[in-house]
């Protein structure tokens, strides 16, 4: 629940919660390893100008013992543009201690359907 929340206020050093320290995030063709290449990649994205929304539906999670797959759709609407995006998480998680993290979230853009007359 913290992710949007976090990503989209910046917030990339509290986000890392999110994530285990040896976390793989995929999206369109690129990985990225560790906590320190993820906040490069998130603060790459500002640099450029992707600022916007994430808006997050509610997850379908499977837990087998201390790890769980979780899939979830969201929307992105960027700043400033009436353009959407939307997409869905695949995510690998795991538990530790007594919270659930990220290993491994693939990232997967799907294109609206072109407007029909």
């Amino acid at each position: 629940a913290a992710y949007p929340i976090l990503v989209d206020s910046g917030e990339f050093s509290s986000l890392m919660a999110c994530f285990t320290a040896d976390c793989e995030f995929v999206v369109r063709g690129t990985t990225v390893s560790g906590h320190d290449q993820l906040v490069d990649f998130y603060v790459g994205g500002v640099e450029r100008g992707n600022k916007g929304i994430h808006l997050p539906s509610a997850p379908l999670i499977e837990v087998d013992g201390t790890t769980a797959t979780s899939v979830q759709n969201f929307l992105y609407v960027a700043d400033g543009s009436s353009s959407i995006t939307r997409g869905r998480y695949n995510d690998v998680l795991v538990l530790e201690g007594d919270n659930w993290r990220i290993k491994r979230r693939e990232v997967q853009i799907n294109p609206l359907a072109p407007e029909t007359p």
